[in-house]
């Protein structure tokens, strides 16, 4: 089986946030026996390591939505010009209904001019 290559940055942070969340597991079962055992050093080392990586954790999730944004903004129209462009085809479709309205009340104007 190929391993993919990791070229672009999110891809990075992304294979790097998957490490870290790994780690952050393990050093929560850690804790977890340290804290059974009693051992304040460890746990206090541990509960270090710990804050340190949901710290980085923290940083490339930020990071990884920034770069989102990013794309979202430079790929896609802006909000507005979609709003714009949605209210011209809502009125352009709302035509034609007003459009049958008037013709169906002129339809049956005639039809009872016709009935006397």
């Amino acid at each position: 089986m190929a391993q993919k290559i990791i070229n672009t940055p999110d891809e990075k942070l992304i294979k790097e946030l998957a490490g870290i969340r790994k780690a952050i597991e393990e050093i929560e079962l850690l804790r977890y026996s340290a804290h059974k055992k009693k051992t304040e050093r460890e746990l206090r080392r541990l509960e270090e390591g710990s804050v340190e990586l949901k710290e980085r954790e923290r940083k490339i999730i930020k990071k990884i939505g920034e770069g989102i944004a990013a794309k979202i903004e430079s790929e896609g129209e802006s909000l507005e010009e979609l709003t714009l462009k949605l209210k011209a085809r809502i009125e352009r479709m709302g035509r034609l209904p007003k459009r049958l309205d008037k013709l169906s009340k002129v339809i049956l104007k005639i039809s009872d001019l016709f009935d006397f």
